[in-house]
């Protein structure tokens, strides 16, 4: 809704590999689970073929006019 925005209150990530210095990183989120207000995503990171991070980010949405 309009009146409403989510916040981030936890990312857990694990570093699987280096990046090149100027290297284009890709990152993707995938929403995974929804209970109530909370949302949990997949996420990982990639340069070019190669995965370099892979975890989870937990966000909650809340009421902007609270």
């Amino acid at each position: 809704d309009a009146e409403q925005t989510s916040v981030g209150f936890e990312v857990n990530v694990r570093h699987l590999a280096p990046a090149d210095i100027g290297a284009t990183i890709i990152a993707h989120a995938e929403l995974i689970e929804i209970d109530r207000n909370r949302l949990t995503f997949r996420v990982e990171a990639y340069e070019g073929d190669r995965k370099i991070g892979e975890g989870s980010h937990r966000r909650a949405i809340i009421e902007t006019n609270r």
